[in-house]
């Protein structure tokens, strides 16, 4: 190997360590890009699955707010006359699965009428419905996560009014969150899964604690709800719920785990929607690339190896004429340019 081919080679390892080095930097700014652009979009999806079911249990209050009928069952305090009007109502959204909760309050947070159980008319229940003593008392809706002796769910709180602005009462719709997961799956197409806070939980009395719990985990602190990929003990200890993603492994393969806290009327996280990115295709694209970039830079420079050898071996014969014939004219022989003149 000639002097000229160990110096390209050279420069050459020295130029694709560089480019290695560069593209391996790239991945690792690009791979903390795309996990915060995979959060982002999570997101974006959780948020606005919250803020639809949100809407419709707006839509649903404001149609019984705003009825002169159920305002007369607040001037006459006749619950029987709510029960008449909501009943059938009642009967349809609990079979279809779209509402866990219809109550009605009076001030400040007193069971006027509990579809869910009738026998509460006129017990308070102030000590764990913090949300409805704040609108009977401030005449501001509310739509929010929480959790009250019978279950946890999204909530729209909203008052009732007077039309000289005195208030009448209160009304609590609401609907379990425990299909959040499925619903993730569909929108994110990643894998899902729901964890409460134990201590969110405190509020249930035993009776709904052990229905909410019997097709549940308790995992320490945490308990493990619907999930659409099945999360193990080791695994799950694993995971820290104050970071909003984390690397995580499962079934040996390695995913970004996004999570969204579920932040209720207090304040508190009382739930955490977590979802699992697969961010496989992201690192096999950069190794193709990666690969690809690598091979252009080989052909390329062996192209540029054998089109330098050529033209330095056509220069390096040139240069060796014209030593020749400088060498010989020195001894006074001057056959080569005899030759190159009869030649001519």
């Amino acid at each position: 190997m000639n002097y000229l081919s160990k110096t390209f080679i050279a420069v050459i390892s020295l130029l694709v360590l560089f480019f290695v080095a560069d593209e391996v930097s790239n991945y690792f700014i690009n791979y903390k890009e795309a996990k915060i652009k995979s959060y982002q979009k999570d997101k974006l999806i959780f948020d606005n699955l919250i803020s639809a079911q949100e809407t419709n249990l707006k839509i649903f209050t404001d149609t019984l707010v705003l009825n002169e009928n159920i305002k007369n069952a607040y001037r006459e305090n006749d619950p029987s006359l709510i029960i008449k009007i909501v009943q059938p109502l009642w009967k349809k959204e609990t079979r279809d699965k779209l509402i866990h909760e219809i109550h009605f309050f009076k001030p400040p947070a007193t069971s006027f009428v509990n579809f869910s159980n009738f026998k509460s008319i006129g017990t308070d229940v102030s000590d764990v419905r913090s949300d409805i003593v704040w609108i009977t008392s401030s005449f501001q809706p509310s739509y929010h996560p929480f959790v009250c002796k019978t279950y946890a769910g999204l909530r729209a709180t909203v008052p009732i009014m007077e039309n000289n602005s005195t208030i009448l009462g209160g009304l609590s719709i609401g609907k379990k969150i425990d299909w959040l997961p499925e619903f993730m799956k569909q929108e994110t197409h990643h894998e899902s899964f729901l964890v409460y806070t134990k201590d969110s939980m405190e509020p249930l009395v035993d009776k709904y604690y052990n229905e909410f719990i019997k097709d549940k985990q308790i995992r320490g602190d945490y308990i493990l709800a619907n999930q659409t990929k099945k999360i193990d003990s080791g695994l799950f200890k694993t995971i820290n719920f104050s970071l909003k993603r984390q690397d995580i492994i499962v079934d040996g393969k390695k995913y970004l785990l996004n999570i969204y806290p579920i932040i209720d009327f207090n304040n508190n996280a009382m739930a955490y929607v977590c979802t699992l990115d697969d961010l496989h295709s992201f690192e096999k694209t950069f190794y193709q690339m990666l690969f690809n970039n690598l091979l252009f830079i080989f052909i390329t420079a062996l192209s540029i190896l054998i089109l330098a050898k050529r033209t330095t071996r056509v220069l390096i014969n040139q240069i060796n004429y014209i030593a020749n014939i400088t060498d010989k004219i020195k001894k006074r022989d001057f056959t080569l340019l005899y030759q190159k003149s009869n030649i001519s």
